[in-house]
């Protein structure tokens, strides 16, 4: 069982805050300290007013390349490329030689999610990253996926001169293999005046839902920040960036409840800020920046830049001579490759927020072979099927010339590397029309993940009860069943059930149970017990008819963990292949569906 880290006091968070270091400054070590110190204040910064630039990202998750949008325009959906780093590379170094007082950011989740992290872990990213000069990068959720030792990999293979990280809440024990790879802060200088850049990571959804060892510390996400901008505050610092890597909701908490925060550039939730209605995209939050006032009544502005390399941030943010915020302003702009339709062309032409960015010729050159290796690497075999594997949707269903009394063996299977991954859940829920092929005894490949698992899914997170959860099931059921979708039958991990197709509505599922994570055994659900549910971000919507799905969240928003669903499968097949084992059918004990009958 992972042992999870151990919660470190605000005093002591205080006292590590001491380590920050100039834009040009190499990470150091923190010492251990053993008292609280007052720092030494510094020189009144210069009182003159003062503008800054800041360009950002976040939660690139891996995505390199260039990918394809479905745009609307006038009603008529296109097909556009969008994003790339090719294409950040190109409008972020436009944009530092010409604004006033640049600052770059990225805002954390650099990895996991294509299979340039799942062939490369890390490498490829930071190559991409080190074609950017950054101001300061701070640590996701997901930088903790392979553990210390994975981050350590993708941290090496930063150059710390060009993407600098920052994280004031992560704490590495003395000794341990982190030890100095980032600063809680740094502190640059523009027109002359300091500007302290402070990393805070998320701290729950990382200790939970990620693999960070026992050696380290995570630290409160508002306690830390509030004592390290007093840290800084005491060294005559007044202008605070946090760099957070915290959610948009949290952010927005997080402003009112601090004093001394100007600036929020955030990720993790993936939020789409301002108006991209105009191409049929709704935004998470219109208003960019987003501004709201700190615990004194003081501004603060708060942005995001969506996900997948797709939006760039550019936000202006101007201060009076005494450090406050005066006004910010600002263009997330969706980078988008030219299109051979004239209309997508004129559309995009006449919005600020629609840029058309010509990809760097040298960064396509030195991502193409790792974009050629990962062509190769689909046909690279990660273990072996030892049976085949059939597919109905429904169970006697004939489909793809399969019927099978109890339904799919390997939709099962696909639940299970849900639950695997996802340390918290209870149980996995995966309806049938998300897994697309039976699967053929011998060797099995990536690429035969990726067909198995065609869709841009990603693994969500849900708290439910147990009446819920018997509820959404019945709904899943009844969609299949005389709702006209087939794909929604449901198949779990973690649960079992009869169904009786000829009961009326509400009455299909019986004799429901639910297997213990840490025991393996099994009893009957509790209907009013709380147990957290992984499925996918599609059916976590509510859409193909798990409307429960979608009520529930109404109340108790879930968690998009972010990973990719098929990636999920090929980490369940290579775990396996290096355990000697090959993919088969779950033991009769586990198969979610204990007896069909029919209607």
């Amino acid at each position: 069982m992972k042992l999870k880290p151990i919660m470190l006091s605000a005093t002591l968070a205080t006292i590590l805050v001491m380590s920050g270091c100039t834009p040009s400054d190499k990470p150091t070590p923190t010492a251990t300290p053993t008292a609280t110190a007052t720092p030494t204040p510094t020189a009144t910064p210069i009182s003159e007013p003062l503008t800054l630039n800041i360009i950002h990202i976040n939660d690139h998750h891996s995505h390199l390349d260039s990918e394809s949008l479905v745009l609307k325009i006038g009603g008529v959906s296109y097909s556009t490329p969008v994003g790339g780093f090719p294409r950040l590379v190109t409008k972020i170094t436009e944009l530092q030689n010409t604004l006033t007082n640049p600052v770059t950011l990225h805002a954390g989740d650099m990895i996991q999610g294509t299979l340039y992290y799942t062939v490369f872990k890390g490498e490829a990213d930071a190559t991409m990253m080190n074609l950017i000069k950054w101001d300061g990068v701070n640590l996701g959720n997901h930088e903790f996926d392979d553990g210390d030792a994975g981050l350590k990999k993708l941290l090496d293979a930063l150059d710390n001169n060009q993407a600098p990280v920052v994280s004031a809440n992560v704490i590495p024990a003395v000794g341990n293999i982190l030890e100095g790879l980032w600063t809680p802060y740094r502190i640059i200088k523009r027109n002359g005046q300091q500007i302290a850049i402070i990393g805070i990571d998320i701290v729950n959804k990382t200790v939970n839902s990620s693999f960070p060892s026992n050696q380290i510390t995570f630290t409160n996400e508002t306690t830390t920040l509030q004592n390290t901008i007093n840290a800084l505050k005491a060294q005559g610092i007044n202008k605070i960036i946090a760099l957070t890597h915290y959610g948009l909701s949290n952010d927005k908490s997080l402003a009112t409840s601090i004093d001394g925060v100007d600036v929020i550039i955030g990720g993790d939730s993936h939020s789409l800020m301002g108006d991209f209605s105009m191409v049929g995209l709704v935004s998470t939050e219109t208003n960019y920046p987003f501004e709201t006032i700190d615990a004194t009544g003081h501004k603060v502005c708060i942005g995001h830049a969506w996900e997948y390399s797709k939006v760039i941030g550019k936000m202006e943010v101007n201060f009076d001579a005494n450090g406050i915020v005066t006004s910010c302003t600002g263009t997330p702009m969706l980078v988008i490759g030219e299109s051979a339709r004239a209309e997508v062309n004129a559309t995009v032409a006449s919005y600020a927020q629609l840029q058309i960015i010509a990809e760097d010729a040298t960064t396509k050159t030195i991502l193409k072979p790792y974009s050629d290796s990962i062509e190769a690497n689909k046909s690279k075999v990660i273990g072996f099927s030892g049976e085949f594997l059939g597919h109905n949707r429904i169970p006697g269903k004939a489909y793809y010339g399969v019927s099978l009394p109890l339904g799919s063996d390997i939709a099962p299977l696909v639940a299970k590397a849900f639950y695997d991954k996802a340390l918290r859940a209870d149980v996995s829920i995966q309806n049938a029309g998300g897994v697309r092929v039976s699967v053929n005894a011998g060797a099995y490949t990536i690429g035969d993940a990726y067909t198995l698992l065609p869709f841009s899914n990603t693994l969500y997170e849900l708290d439910m009860t147990g009446t819920e959860i018997k509820q959404v099931l019945e709904e899943a059921t009844w969609m299949a069943l005389l709702g006209g979708s087939s794909g929604a039958f449901p198949y779990a991990y973690g649960l079992k059930y009869d169904v009786n197709a000829s009961e009326v509505n509400g009455s299909r599922i019986g004799n429901l149970e639910v297997m213990d994570r840490e025991t393996k055994t099994w009893s009957p659900i509790t209907p009013t017990a709380d147990y957290i549910v992984v499925t996918n971000n599609y059916t976590a919507q509510g859409k193909d008819g798990y409307l429960t799905f979608g009520t529930v969240q109404q109340t108790r928003p879930g968690v998009n963990t972010y990973y990719d669903y098929a990636m999920s499968f090929v980490d369940y097949v290579v775990d396996l292949n290096e355990s000697n084992q090959v993919l088969t059918k779950l033991p009769s004990a586990e198969h979610p569906i204990k007896s069909y009958s029919t209607p």
